[in-house]
This record gives structure tokens, C-alpha cells and sequence, in this order.
């Protein structure tokens, strides 16, 4: 694998505390080390930055670069050539919009160019296709593969978008885009409830922290109708998924139909799973000691009950469960709870 090479232009150079703070330290080389990378950072004089920054700003110009990043590169002072050996790694990846940002610039890479987020700005991404306003799923959807599956993609979607404010923006919104952009060709926009539909439309670092509650809880619905669709048994009480891999077992990002393996479960025994559902939601809105053993034997699941007559969450008894592992999986349950009352017409749309 041979040297990555970048140039990195912005209004002030790069500090040691930025490099530090990406787990490189000086070598006795002159070169900063890492993770198995040795990173060589050579400035250039005034004159010389200033001309490669003009020169640059001249050429993104004449490939149709928006007229804001011209001025941007065109401003920037400072411009730092960076080596890196054994090339193109983790390590690198983010550190190189992290000393963007601190310079409040840009770091190109080839005839790429990338902002301080790690979010390319040139040549600039194709502009999202339109994402058709729906109503979400419509009466008679639960009833049916293909409803409930359209459903089970808008809830990966939505539960995909929740945890992208937590990651470096440079690959969460490109992610997004491409979530957005396989819903739009897969014709599913309209699958997508109001709420869920401005989630996704919502740009990396401007969803607010209760919508991305919302989404990210999207994944235990996607849990039971994924089950339903026969993909998967349902996890225990306390037990939470990762909404990705389940996501992948019904052709998320790569269909736009269900897969033919795909087949809704009879009624029957949907409604005793919902059943049985019901009566765990129910033990988990009562904390503390009840007497759940006649709960769980009238919704026609005795073994719900541990040896000692109670749910168990993690071994032991729910009525002796920690306080936060109780709320978990209370929350759990509610969202699980949820998804089969849709799914046996308790609810005639999900949203409700």
C-alpha cells in the first residue's frame, strides 16, 4: 500500500493538541505516529499558500463548485501538505477532518474536497431525489407481506437516522442521502408517516435529541414485524436488537419488494404472540412484587413466569431487576406491544 497524500488548507495551522487529541504523538523523525501510521505535516511558506489556495480556488471554480466554497478555499492562508505512510486508514480518517476543522478549512484529497466534517463538498453529491409525502401505512396494510414488510423498511429507515447524530458527519450524512435515496427508488416514501418522513429528510446534526429518541426506538417495532414476517424468533423481554443486521434479513437498502422468503405469519399465531405480548407489557407497567403467574396463564403463556411465578429480566425476578434495566425493558415492551396491536388490528394504523 503506498503513501496517502492530502493537502490541507484553511485561516490557521494545525496545533500538537489537535494531533494529541487523535491519538498521534511527536516522533523523534519529525513525524507524528499512530495507530500504525506515521503522519509528516509540511507546511508551506506565505507566498506559496497563497498561491496554491488562489490556484485551487480558480480551478473548483471552473468545474461549477458552489460559489461559497470558491471563496472559502480562495480565503484560506495557511496550507499544509500531509503524507501519510502506510496510506489510507481508520486513523486517518478521522484525523484528517479533525485538523479541517481546527483550521477552519478544507482538506483535498485528489481532485476531492472535503470540509471540516468530513462531508465532501467537491465535486458536490448529486441533489436528493423527491421523497413522496404518505400517509404512512393505510387501513388493511397489517394484513398483508407486502404492507407489513413496507412498514418494517420505513421503521429500519427511521431507526437507521436516530444514532447518525452520534457518529462523524463525514460518513452519517452520505449514509443518510443513501437511505433517502433507495427509498425514493424503491417507492416507499409514502410508506413513511409525517414524523419518520422529516426524520429522514432532517441533513446529520440538526435532528433534536427527542426525535432521535423516537427514531432510534423504532427498532424494537421493527423486532415483532420482522418476526411476523418470518424472518426471525422474538428476542426475550430484556433482551434489545440491533436494528442493522435485522434490517439486512429483509433486503433493507438492497429490494424493492419483500424477498421471497418472506411470509406473514397465520393469525392465529399472531394474535397469541400479541397476547402474550400484552401480558409482559402489562408486568412491566408494576413495579416491584405482583402476582403475574395468572396474568401470564390467561394470555396462553404460562412459561412468560420464572421458577419463582415472575417475569425474569437478566436471571433474575423483574420485581428485584435494577431500576434502569426495569425502564429498558419496560420501554421495550411498550414499543413491541405497540407493533402487534397493528399487526391484530387492535390499531387500524400504526401511527395511531
Amino acid at each position: 500500500m503506498g503513501d496517502a497524500r492530502c493537502t490541507l488548507l484553511g485561516e490557521a495551522p494545525p496545533t500538537a493538541a489537535c494531533l494529541q487529541a487523535a491519538g498521534f504523538h511527536p516522533g523523534d523523525d519529525g513525524a507524528w505516529h499512530g495507530d500504525g501510521l506515521l503522519v509528516r505535516l509540511t507546511p508551506a511558506a506565505p507566498a506559496e499558500a497563497q498561491a496554491t489556495a488562489e490556484g485551487l480556488a480558480s480551478f473548483l471554480h471552473s468545474r461549477g463548485a458552489s460559489p461559497a466554497v470558491v471563496a472559502a478555499v480562495g480565503a484560506a492562508r495557511v496550507v499544509v501538505g500531509l503524507v501519510a505512510a502506510p496510506g489510507p486508514a481508520p486513523a486517518l480518517e478521522a484525523l484528517l477532518p479533525a485538523l479541517a476543522a481546527e483550521m477552519r478549512g478544507h482538506v483535498l484529497v485528489g481532485e476531492a474536497l472535503f470540509d471540516g466534517a468530513g462531508l465532501r463538498v467537491f465535486p458536490a453529491p448529486p441533489p436528493l431525489p423527491p421523497l413522496p409525502a404518505g400517509p404512512g401505512d393505510v387501513p388493511g396494510d397489517a394484513q398483508t407481506t407486502a404492507g407489513v414488510w413496507r412498514r418494517a423498511m420505513a421503521h429500519a429507515a427511521v431507526a437507521a437516522r436516530g444514532p447518525l447524530e452520534t457518529h462523524p458527519r463525514g460518513r452519517a450524512e452520505p449514509f443518510r442521502q443513501q437511505v433517502v435515496r433507495w427509498l425514493a427508488a424503491a417507492d416507499l416514501g409514502p410508506a413513511l408517516a409525517p414524523p419518520e418522513r422529516d426524520a429522514l429528510l432532517t441533513p446529520v446534526g440538526a435532528l433534536s435529541p427527542p426525535a432521535q429518541i423516537a427514531a432510534s426506538w423504532r427498532c424494537e417495532g421493527l423486532t415483532v414485524l420482522g418476526w411476523a414476517l418470518g424472518a426471525w424468533e422474538l428476542p426475550a423481554p430484556d433482551v434489545q436488537v440491533h436494528p442493522a443486521r435485522l434490517a439486512a434479513q429483509l433486503g433493507f437498502l438492497r429490494v424493492a419488494t419483500p424477498p421471497p422468503h418472506l411470509a406473514l405469519r397465520p393469525p392465529d399465531a399472531l394474535r397469541a404472540a400479541a397476547r402474550a405480548q400484552a401480558a409482559i407489557a402489562w408486568r412491566l407497567q408494576h413495579p416491584g412484587p405482583v402476582d403475574f403467574a395468572p396474568v401470564a396463564a390467561a394470555a396462553g403463556a404460562p412459561g412468560l413466569c420464572g421458577p419463582d411465578g415472575d417475569l425474569p429480566l437478566q436471571g433474575a425476578p423483574a420485581a428485584a431487576a435494577a431500576p434502569a434495566l426495569f425502564a429498558t425493558c419496560r420501554s421495550v415492551a411498550a414499543e413491541r406491544h405497540h407493533a402487534f396491536a397493528w399487526l391484530i388490528g387492535a390499531r387500524a394504523l400504526y401511527r395511531d
